[in-house]
């Protein structure tokens, strides 16, 4: 007799084992229903101890001799199925296939496997691998808006850090490529929003890596976005802001190759505020624009520029005088020299008339700011001669240079007087205690300076030249 026809009941243990692969189906099913990516992401988990479960089955019922090992067979099969379609379809078989476009550098093909991913498989175990994969792909095949998009995403679930100077790199290519495109098109508003943050991406890498080359490169990139970031706020008319940018770029990296530029930027915004509150009739505003050209680096500035010479007329012959006068004996008063003397050289200049009121302030700046400066040592000179004035001096200055010489007497009496080359002024002051300045005219040779006691019913000789 075939052993296998034999009937003989169904034990308990085999009801209990077809009970247990049912429900196995039936959660599968249920997984399949709710969420397709835990379906497929459950589905090798499940069939591998399930097909191990149901072999040793198989083997213990075939053992006795029992058909309800048949039954068992049926569930092998299909976990055996749902193994194999575990490895062809659903997470596992995208990404597998994600990460093979991804080394072959086909990246535009990575992105779409893996945007799969993150659209139809939100609860899959390889989401957060997509997530920082699109963000890697997407750089990679310079669609860096999207890059951006996934990067912060990576980030804001812990998926990467924002600290890791790999990152940061990415951060920073990326901003500052969107910048330039942005600028290119117009669109400076966003293109100074991308700057900016590339810049201040390259000042984290600066802070956290300092020796290493990133560090080397983000020195020069993070003043040269800020720079242009200045300039895309400046032809959007936002001036003010520029200004802001460009002043706290040159402080905070005072040896930039940007330099130049940056002081060309905050020459050109203060002349436009100065133009803008000229209009306004708020003429301080305008001054002190002006003004703050004077604070820049000297070497990228000329202040023969006509569009500073003409907004300089603008502003002394509309600005009341007595609000120049104030604001310039403000200036000379805290001892800021430089501009006190372009407010009074500005007043007697449009006001030749009052001009006398200014010679002292002028001469006291030109003084003292050539005092702190770099000069020319002019040797204590004794008597050559005797006048029948009382407490006069007359001194003989004589220009032996090939440019004109301008000098400035600050003592018992204040004087400005020009000397021609190779020519010579007999000058009468009060006898007493004197600083002489003489400027070498249209030169960078730098000026004479001295101090100086005449004497009453002396004279005197000063002879100038460029001898060493």
């Amino acid at each position: 007799m075939n052993p296998y026809k034999a009937k003989r009941p169904v034990s308990a243990g085999a009801i209990f084992y077809i009970v247990l692969f049912f429900l196995v189906l039936a959660g599968l099913g249920y997984l399949l229903y709710y969420d397709k990516g835990l379906f497929w992401d459950m589905l090798p988990l499940v069939c591998i101890p399930a097909l191990l479960l149901a072999i040793g089955i198989i083997i213990f019922y075939f053992a006795k001799r029992a058909t309800i090992g048949y039954t068992f067979i049926l569930f092998l099969l299909i976990f055996i199925t749902g193994l194999i379609l575990s490895a062809f379809y659903g997470p596992f078989a995208i990404v597998r296939q994600a990460r093979e476009f991804y080394d072959s550098k086909d990246y535009k093909a990575s992105i779409d496997k893996y945007q799969v991913i993150y659209e139809e498989y939100p609860r899959s175990r390889y989401y957060d691998e997509a997530i920082t994969q699109l963000a890697y792909s997407s750089y990679l095949d310079e669609d860096y808006e999207m890059a951006l998009e996934n990067l912060d995403k990576a980030v804001e679930k812990e998926l990467l850090s924002a600290q890791d100077i790999e990152v940061l790199k990415i951060y920073t290519d990326c901003y500052s490529e969107l910048g330039d495109s942005a600028f290119a098109s117009g669109d400076f508003d966003l293109a100074a929003q991308y700057y900016i943050e590339a810049s201040d991406y390259y000042d984290i890498i600066l802070k956290n890596y300092p020796d290493t080359n990133e560090a080397f490169i983000a020195d020069y990139k993070a003043p040269e976005y800020r720079v242009k970031a200045a300039e895309s706020n400046f032809n959007l008319g936002h001036y003010g802001l520029s200004i802001s940018i460009l002043e706290e770029t040159l402080a905070e990296y005072p040896d930039t190759d940007f330099r130049e530029e940056a002081a060309d930027l905050l020459f050109r915004s203060r002349i436009e505020i100065a133009k803008s509150e000229l209009s306004e009739k708020d003429y301080k505003e305008a001054l002190d624009n002006l003004l703050g050209i004077l604070d820049l680096d000297e070497e990228f500035i000329d202040l023969d520029d006509y569009r500073f010479v003409r907004i300089k007329n603008l502003v002394f012959s509309d600005t009341p005088i007595y609000l120049l006068r104030d604001i310039g004996y403000g200036l000379y008063n805290s001892e800021d020299f430089k501009k006190a003397l372009f407010i009074f050289e500005g007043l007697s200049q449009y006001n030749p008339e009052i001009s006398d009121q200014f010679l002292s302030y002028i001469v006291s700046s030109k003084v003292n700011l050539t005092a702190d400066g770099d000069f020319r040592q002019l040797q204590v000179s004794d008597p050559v001669g005797s006048i029948s004035l009382n407490d006069k001096s007359i001194i003989s200055f004589e220009n032996e240079t090939e440019h004109t010489l301008k000098i400035y007497m600050r003592g018992s009496e204040y004087k400005i007087f020009d000397i021609a080359s190779e020519s010579k002024k007999e000058v009468e002051v009060l006898s007493g205690y004197y600083q002489v300045l003489v400027e070498i005219l249209n030169t960078d040779i730098s000026p004479f300076y001295g101090k100086f006691s005449y004497d009453s019913g002396a004279k005197y000789r000063e002879v100038f030249n460029l001898e060493d």
